[in-house]
């Protein structure tokens, strides 16, 4: 750990807040990237056609918060790190299969793809209440405010979840 990493590490007080801190930025990061590898994945698919603006939309905006989240990591002197992360991948990985595997069916499509959009913004949403929660608690004010700017919960503001649960 180099010297300002582990300055880092100790301004969280104690090891439990920075593992936590560290456990909730890279669930956020890994369920992103998961969500926005998947999408341009099926945006060439004909069967997702219907959805295309919102699936532009949504990957648009995730890949701009990712590159933020990118620098919130080199601010933080850490590397995304998913090692831990293999349960909520392979939970991830079964309700994106399930989108795929109904494709060609629009409304089993839309709600395997509603259920798999809603459980990566409710991993968005908990994970960047625990961030904002545990960098105030520490008065982390400079993080505090670089989490507000980089780590906004992008499924929300994009039209996805809107279009699913009309398009039913």
């Amino acid at each position: 750990m180099s010297p300002s990493s582990y300055a880092i590490y100790k301004s969280f007080g104690s090891p439990d807040l920075h593992d936590i801190f560290c456990s909730n930025l890279n669930s956020m990061y890994c369920a992103k990237r998961h969500l926005l590898e998947r999408l341009e994945d099926i945006m060439l698919n004909d069967d997702f056609n219907d959805l295309s603006e919102a699936m532009i939309l949504t990957t648009t905006l995730m890949q701009e918060n990712l590159e933020k989240a990118d620098c919130l990591y080199d601010a933080l002197k850490l590397n995304p790190d998913f090692s831990q992360l293999t349960n909520m991948i392979t939970i991830l990985e079964q309700a994106f299969y399930n989108v795929e595997k109904y494709a060609a069916r629009r409304e089993l499509r839309n709600l395997h793809l509603l259920n798999y959009v809603q459980f990566i913004s409710c991993l968005e949403q908990s994970g960047m209440t625990a961030l904002l929660l545990i960098s105030k608690s520490q008065r982390h004010g400079k993080l505090f405010e670089k989490l507000d700017q980089c780590l906004v919960p992008v499924i929300m503001e994009s039209n996805l979840l809107g279009v699913l649960t009309l398009a039913g």
